[in-house]
């Protein structure tokens, strides 16, 4: 903002160790899984600084709306545009087509303020697909945006009924009380979504407001609730406590994956504290080097993102850690210093006139936005690829019929999960359970299958009975229930069971007396598999086992495409990384399994008809594609064509 200079010590020191944690847990530094509360300390940060200068306005008779846009618009939009700008010369200059028509169409939501919407709609935050989502740090300065669009009209109206209920003297009580219900009913329709929908809950300024009503809550403390000296330290020492808490425990315990539901209260009471005691009688906060980064945090957090994303799909993070995270940190500093000096001060200046305020920041927004158009309607320039077949074959949609998403039953409660049949009309069936791993098999089936095929799915669930995901809104082991119920009903001939065995060694837990006990081995889960696999031979029921799918640290198609680009070469084949380590307990099963119960249990290790000591095929030249459509999901297209290893358990139904 154009009054940097005369913060408060405090909050430039808050502002510094929030962009630190989000840096450094973005370039993974070690211990630094929590570093994600920054934002919410962010949100406080600015919950207070837009209280006080409306609020401020409002008692004086001195706010104007337009005033107020203004100062957002010379402080946010010029800093944001240059960073859109260079990315999209970036994009078009040494950036793939693919990358440069998807930094461009990041850039329009961006530019909009809407890009909160769009990376909800595409994935979580905290997926780790992070190839092509160039801006999704722009998600957090949408959704304050968007708050500071509306936050004027809630405190007039708030301060009017409030005039209207009490008398002069009274009405600031009622009026506190209005934002604080304001306040807890965000809290706790964040608290209900977090618990079905953490991503909803995470990217919505419905379930974010909260936060920023917390920070002007510890405007009203500060500015009307006066604090001696030592009460004023001890708050100031307690709420750095607890962001630091919370910046170590949170991370410990994973609790990324229910964020931000009541968790977040912790790191924003913590800011809300240091806040209130407006302490600055600490050596560490006035300290020179924190107090500068707190200056250029806006600006560092624009430029980080970038960085991290290029730094991966370059494999710069893979081939040079930990030298990478150093070096993304060091740019990331540097370049926010750069544009704090150069940007954003060259823009802080007064301007009496509003037009001339604007005109600059709009000139660099708008040509952000007019660029991206252009490079969208050119589809990223893609005349330097379009002679290549080779890049047409890994953008291909795949022609194979694929099963119908309302099959997916993505966190969906059992009694409405949904079964979808490969019809073949034969008198007896088979069943295919699973998770994401089981659904890649749909198209053999609907092509090549004998059997009329029922596939009971459950998208990102892992499935063996009494095991859920340790994220909000799954239903895992309900799941489960149903279809392991399904394949031990003797209704079905065979029993193919497809899923991403790995998982169970992250991101799982053990359903005790109604608590999700985080799972720390693969000991349990592959007890109660061999237990689900002995009802199956006691019962005489066939069930092959579907060995695990190869994963890679990138989509396989937009690396093809990448390392073709930059190298002018076709690569066919990727290490898979931790493939066989990561899932060698459930593979001595699968194979112990298969000796002792070979007249009914099978498993079939589809991978190793493309993958030998870890390294794998990922590009099919006799067909001429991709065999992956994504990092670990087999294509459509080659699963039809190269998948007749399963016709072998259908073979006496031919």
């Amino acid at each position: 903002m154009s009054n940097q200079k005369k913060l408060r010590e405090d909050i430039t020191f808050l502002r510094a160790i929030s962009v630190l944690m989000v840096v450094i847990f973005h370039f993974t530094f070690p211990l630094s899984k929590g570093g994600f509360i920054g934002v919410d300390v962010f949100f406080v940060i600015s919950g207070f600084l837009m209280t006080q200068i409306i609020e401020t306005g409002l008692q004086e008779d001195k706010f104007r709306y337009s005033q107020f846009l203004v100062s957002r618009i010379k402080r946010i939009w010029p800093a944001m545009g240059v960073m859109l700008l260079t990315l999209l010369a970036v994009g078009a200059v040494f950036m793939p087509p693919l990358d440069t028509s998807v930094i461009a169409s990041q850039v329009l939501y961006a530019v909009g303020f809407v890009s909160n919407h769009y990376f909800l709609s595409t994935s979580g935050y905290f997926s780790g697909d992070n190839d092509s989502r160039w801006l999704l740090h722009t998600w957090s300065l949408s959704v304050e945006w968007q708050f500071y669009m509306i936050y004027p009209f809630i405190l007039k109206a708030s301060r009017s009924l409030s005039m209207r209920i009490s008398s002069a003297p009274n009405f600031l009580k009622v009026h506190v009380v209005i934002l604080t219900v304001l306040l807890i009913a965000s809290l706790a329709l964040c608290v209900y979504v977090s618990k079905h929908d953490a991503s909803t809950a995470f990217f919505l300024l419905p379930t974010r407001a909260w936060e920023m009503l917390a920070g002007g809550m510890a405007f009203f403390a500060y500015r009307y609730i006066r604090l001696t000296k030592l009460q004023s330290m001890l708050l100031s020492y307690m709420g750095l406590a607890i962001i630091a808490g919370s910046f170590v425990f949170i991370g410990r315990f994973d609790l990324e994956r229910l964020w931000p539901s009541y968790y977040a209260i912790f790191p924003v009471a913590g800011a809300v504290l240091v806040l209130w005691a407006a302490f600055t009688a600490n050596r560490v906060m006035k300290n020179r080097i924190l107090q500068s980064i707190g200056l250029w945090s806006y600006s560092i957090y624009l430029w980080h993102w970038p960085l991290v994303v290029f730094f991966g799909i370059t494999l710069f993070e893979e081939k040079f850690s930990p030298e990478s995270k150093i070096i993304g940190f060091t740019l990331s500093v540097a370049l926010g210093y750069i544009s704090y000096r150069f940007v954003e001060n060259a823009n802080a200046q007064s301007i009496k006139t509003m037009l001339l305020a604007i005109k600059k920041p709009a000139i660099i927004m708008a040509s952000a936005g007019i660029t991206a158009g252009i490079l969208i309607s050119l589809k990223g320039l893609d005349y330097k690829t379009s002679n290549d077949p080779f890049y047409a074959s890994l953008l291909a949609k795949p022609q194979a019929t694929q099963m119908p998403s309302e099959c997916n039953n993505f966190k969906t409660p059992a009694e409405k999960l949904k079964t979808c049949r490969v019809e073949k009309g034969s008198a007896e069936k088979a069943l295919v359970i699973g998770d994401s791993h089981a659904r890649h098999l749909y198209p053999w089936f609907a092509a090549k299958s004998p059997l009329s095929t029922d596939f009971l799915v459950s998208v990102g669930c892992p499935s063996l009975p009494g095991y859920n995901r340790t994220g909000a809104g799954y239903y895992c082991d309900k799941f489960s229930d149903k279809a392991w119920g399904e394949a031990l009903s003797g209704e079905y001939s065979v029993v193919f069971v497809s899923m991403n065995w790995g998982a169970f060694k992250s991101g799982m837990c053990r359903i005790e007396n109604g608590h999700c006990v985080p799972v720390n081995s693969t000991e349990a889960p592959i007890s109660k598999l061999d237990n689900l696999l002995n009802a199956a031979k006691s019962k005489g029921i066939k069930v092959v086992l579907v060995g695990p799918t190869p994963f890679f640290p990138h989509s396989v198609p937009e690396y093809l495409y990448r390392h073709a680009f930059w190298t002018k070469s076709s690569e066919t084949q990727l290490p898979a990384a931790d493939f066989g380590k990561v899932n060698e307990d459930f593979i001595r099963l699968f194979e112990s399994v298969q000796e002792r119960y070979s007249s009914n249990i099978n498993y079939e290790p589809i991978a190793k008809t493309i993958c030998a000591d870890n390294v794998c095929s990922v590009y099919d030249a006799e067909l001429k594609i991709p065999i992956f459509m994504d990092a670990d999901h087999f294509n459509p297209d080659w699963i039809v064509a190269r998948g007749d290893v399963l016709m072998k358990y259908l073979g006496r139904f031919n």
